[in-house]
């Protein structure tokens, strides 16, 4: 065999190991028998020729084209599966997130496996496409709903057993009568709170007034405030006058009319000695006025000569002709008599 022949066998085994290295890295053993489906997606951001296909986790194939409908722009994947996977024609191509960092898959999803016959898919089927989100993707159909609906029934218990252990009446413990104290706290805090809102209702109107009165005021002084201005302008040139009079002068007459009126205290305070040693004197009886005041039978004496002399001028204002001078006896006893009579009548 001549050289020639034999590069060119060389070089044709080099281009079908090639072709067969780019389709395997691609995802497609071409020395094997396989099976290729078809799915549609609105968006396969991510997705790359070789990216696996899935069932429960284990790689049954690969993604082996992408091609862009130019009319509806919905992208079509090829699938080529190279193990013999019996799959029902209702199978979904889920397109998920297999990881946090973005790793991508196609997973084939599907309720009973085909048990042959019409209700398995055959080579060429299209599957129906879903793109399921990073959150669904690693947390399952039920996204956080699932894990919520679980933190929830977690919360519930933890809840129940604090009420049980804290809230109720026959909780003991610390803890338990610490939380007693606080729910009599916040009562209590809640009376006080609903008597200070009654409070401040009852005093609204009052409180109003008050402020509108507050308003006209710092109203008023406003409108004033010039006059105001001019006032304390007045007072600081009033203090200036006096700071700048003769005060020196008054000081000194002030302390002249001091001196003085302490000069008329001291004869006051002699006059009043006076006056005491005066009212000690009566009160010892001493001298004719004293004598008045502590001799009671010169007062009986004078008692009894007052009582003869307001005898004696009613006897007077009543008789008077008693007292006529050259009246004989008899003609008094005559009028004695008719005004007897009189008073009888």
């Amino acid at each position: 065999m001549s050289s020639e022949v034999r590069t060119g066998i060389l070089a044709l085994v080099a281009i079908a190991l090639t072709l067969w290295g780019i389709k395997y890295i691609q995802g497609s053993n071409i020395l094997s028998s396989s099976k290729t489906f078809y799915a549609y997606y609105d968006d396969i951001m991510g997705v790359q020729v070789g990216t696996p296909v899935q069932i429960s986790g284990v790689s049954v194939g690969s993604v082996s084209a992408r091609d862009l409908g130019v009319e509806d722009r919905r992208v079509r994947l090829t699938f080529t599966l190279e193990r013999e996977v019996p799959l029902p024609k209702d199978t979904k191509a889920v397109l998920a997130t297999t990881s946090p960092l973005g790793d991508m898959a196609i997973i084939f999803e599907y309720d009973h496996p085909c048990q042959g016959g019409a209700d398995c898919a055959e080579d060429g089927d299209t599957f129906t496409g879903i793109t399921r989100g990073l959150v669904a993707s690693l947390l399952g159909d039920g996204g956080l709903t699932t894990y919520i609906e679980q933190l929830k029934e977690g919360m519930k218990d933890i809840v129940d057993s604090l009420n049980n252990g804290l809230l109720s009446e026959d909780a003991e413990g610390p803890l338990a009568e610490s939380v007693r104290d606080l729910r009599g706290t916040m009562s209590n805090l809640k009376e006080a709170t609903g008597r200070m809102n009654l409070m401040l209702q009852r005093s609204s109107p009052a409180l109003e007034a008050s402020l509108n009165n507050m308003a006209a005021l710092t109203s008023t002084l406003e409108e004033q405030k010039a006059n105001i201005a001019n006032i304390i302008a007045n007072t600081d040139s009033l203090s200036q006058q006096m700071v700048d009079a003769r005060l020196d002068e008054a000081v000194n007459q002030a302390k002249a009319t001091i001196n003085e009126l302490n000069a008329t205290l001291v004869t006051a305070n002699s006059a009043l000695s006076g006056v005491d040693e005066l009212v000690g004197q009566l009160k010892a009886g001493e001298g004719t006025l004293g004598m008045l005041l502590q001799d009671e039978e010169l007062y009986n004496n004078l008692n009894a000569l007052s009582f003869s002399m307001d005898s004696l001028m009613m006897d007077i204002q009543e008789k008077p002709y008693r007292y006529v001078p050259l009246k004989s006896r008899r003609k008094v006893e005559k009028y004695d008599r008719q005004d007897e009579q009189e008073d009888n009548n």
